[in-house]
């Protein structure tokens, strides 16, 4: 409850999930639910909306596409902790690679690799 409050999502999860607040639900609603404009799902769905009047969009409209396979077949439900923690690194990864798709289509850049 405390995550759903944090993001102002407590009374639309209710709204929209209309059972007691358990974590495979909210799992599903913060990560997929369509819906929700700060849900991950929303965000990159909104992100292609954005792309897909754009000139050269083909690179990072397909970055957006791979996040949002990747986010939608994904059952975060039943992921451990450790798990949930690696998706969403995987999936920060992901929008790194959108914004590279999108500075290299549109200013030229590229970021470079950070090196650890």
């Amino acid at each position: 409850m405390s995550v759903l409050k944090s993001l102002t999502a407590y009374q639309m999860y209710r709204r929209a999930v209309q059972v007691r607040v358990r974590r495979p639900d909210v799992l599903r609603f913060l990560f997929q639910e369509r819906r929700f404009p700060r849900s991950f799902y929303h965000t990159v769905c909104e992100a292609e909306t954005c792309l897909e009047n754009l000139p050269h969009n083909e690179k990072p409209r397909k970055a957006v596409t791979r996040v949002k396979n990747k986010v939608m077949r994904a059952k975060p439900e039943s992921l451990s902790q450790i798990e949930l923690h690696e998706f969403i690194d995987q999936l920060q990864l992901g929008l790194a690679r959108v914004h590279d798709a999108i500075a290299a289509s549109y200013f030229g850049t590229r970021r470079q690799p950070e090196t650890r």
